[in-house]
């Protein structure tokens, strides 16, 4: 009995081994099961996050090109519309200044047109005079010689006169050249 007891006892410790080598392999399938489970998730986690890096650097560099695009956009716009700002003053400023000069011109023609009317009158008024006096003072019988003084005196004072207005417009013409320069 004791033979059997021991043979009874030893395959009970067989099995006995046997189950807890089954367990202990189990266990270890489990937890290398596990451990390549976590590998493999964080392999995974580690290509995902590359994968999300590259994703986010390149948004970003996008986002980056766009916000440079949109800014030279409107510096583009803004030195556009500075331009034309400028464009309409200098235009107003040049538009001012020919109006003034062109009034200028004006006044100044006006006021010589009456300085030499006046000059006119008065030397009119001094040969008109001079006529006057010439031919109250005149007798009868130099009737002729005063009506041909009378006629050389008004053709030289035409002369004179056109002469003058000839020196008067070209000095005139000198000034408004020399003013518009």
């Amino acid at each position: 009995m004791l033979a059997q007891r021991g043979a009874a006892q030893m395959r009970s410790a067989r099995l006995l081994q046997a189950f807890w080598r089954g367990v202990a392999a189990r266990v270890e399938v489990a937890v290398r099961h596990a451990a390549a489970t976590r590998v493999q998730a964080a392999w995974r986690r580690l290509v995902l996050v590359k994968r999300f890096c590259t994703v986010l650097n390149a948004a970003l560099v996008a986002q980056a090109e766009t916000r440079r695009m949109l800014a030279v956009l409107a510096w583009r716009r803004t030195r556009a519309s500075c331009a034309v700002v400028q464009f309409a003053a200098r235009m107003r400023l040049a538009r001012r200044l020919l109006s003034l000069c062109r009034h200028t011109r004006a006044m100044q023609a006006a006021w010589r047109g009456l300085c030499t009317r006046k000059q006119l009158a008065v030397r009119r008024m001094a040969a008109v005079r001079v006529q006057s006096k010439w031919r109250s003072r005149a007798c009868a019988s130099h009737l002729r010689a005063a009506m041909a003084a009378a006629t050389q005196l008004s053709a030289r004072s035409r002369a004179f006169r056109a002469v003058q207005r000839w020196r008067v417009t070209r000095s005139l013409a000198v000034r408004l050249q020399s003013s518009s320069r």
